[in-house]
C-alpha cells in the first residue's frame, strides 16, 4: 500500500507542477502515448525477467498484492509515473535556465 501511495503522491506533484509552470510535456497526444507505452513495455519486460530470473521480488505489505503475470499492479503504474515525471522535470529544468 506505501508503494501506491508513493506513486499516487509522485503523480499529483507532477500535475501540479505541470499546472504551475505550464509546461507542455509532449507534443501531441500520439506521441505521449507512444513514448508511454514504450517506456511501460520496456519496463514490463526488464522488470518480469529480473523477477523470473529471482534478481529482486516484491513483499506483500508494501504492495496490494494484485499481480499481473509476475509484477505487482503498483509495478505497472510506476511505468506510466516515472517517464512523465522525469520528462515533466527535465522540461521544468529546460524553461526555468533558459
Amino acid at each position: 500500500m506505501e508503494y501506491l501511495i508513493v506513486l499516487v503522491l509522485f503523480f499529483l506533484a507532477t500535475l501540479l507542477i505541470k499546472w504551475r509552470f505550464k509546461i507542455k510535456v509532449y507534443n501531441s497526444f500520439k506521441e505521449g502515448f507512444i513514448i508511454t507505452i514504450l517506456f511501460l513495455i520496456i519496463g514490463v519486460a526488464a522488470d518480469s525477467f529480473a523477477v523470473w530470473r529471482g534478481y529482486w521480488a516484491f513483499y506483500e505489505p508494501y504492495i496490494l498484492g494484485i499481480y499481473i503475470g509476475f509484477l505487482p499492479l503498483e509495478e505497472y503504474i510506476l511505468f506510466l509515473v516515472a517517464p512523465f515525471f522525469g520528462i515533466t522535470t527535465y522540461k521544468l529544468f529546460q524553461k526555468v535556465w533558459k
